[in-house]
């Protein structure tokens, strides 16, 4: 009887390794909490991973993802300036090419663009920095699953 086994989780080790990249960066930990989630009633200023969005770009026999992992910060006592220098170190620190890591190959990660708003309580500033990820299966292979003897 042959058992399945499955690879490593890519979309979750991009998550942890991005997470990770962030709050080990000590001019972002000072002053600004690092969240993948959210607690709620979480005291500003913070930086949290936002939505992601996964696009298949697989080639015969090479398993590529492209995903556009959005990083947003939340502000209410914080300069513009302060906000935007550290939304500024957020793209100096993510700004990466040719990463290994278990099971994942990160190609590049791309700056794309940063939205800066106030939000509708009027004292809330809100940045959002958008950011291309092209990863691949670190043996290259498109098979997901393999059967193991």
């Amino acid at each position: 009887m042959s058992k399945i086994k499955k690879s490593t989780n890519m979309f979750l080790e991009l998550q942890k390794f991005l997470y990770t990249k962030l709050s080990k960066d000590k001019s972002l930990s000072q002053g600004l909490r690092i969240f993948s989630q959210v607690p709620k009633d979480t005291p500003f200023p913070y930086l949290y991973l936002g939505k992601f969005t996964v696009i298949n770009r697989s080639l015969k026999g090479c398993y590529r993802m492209h995903s556009v992992n959005e990083v947003h910060l939340y502000s209410q006592d914080n300069s513009i300036e302060e906000i935007l220098n550290w939304m500024d170190g957020v793209k100096k620190i993510l700004r990466l090419q040719d990463v290994s890591l278990q099971g994942l190959h990160i190609s590049e990660v791309e700056f794309l663009q940063m939205t800066v708003d106030v939000m509708q309580d009027a004292k809330t500033h809100r940045a959002v920095s958008k950011f291309r990820v092209i990863m691949e299966d670190s043996d290259g292979s498109a098979q997901r699953f393999t059967n193991v003897a």
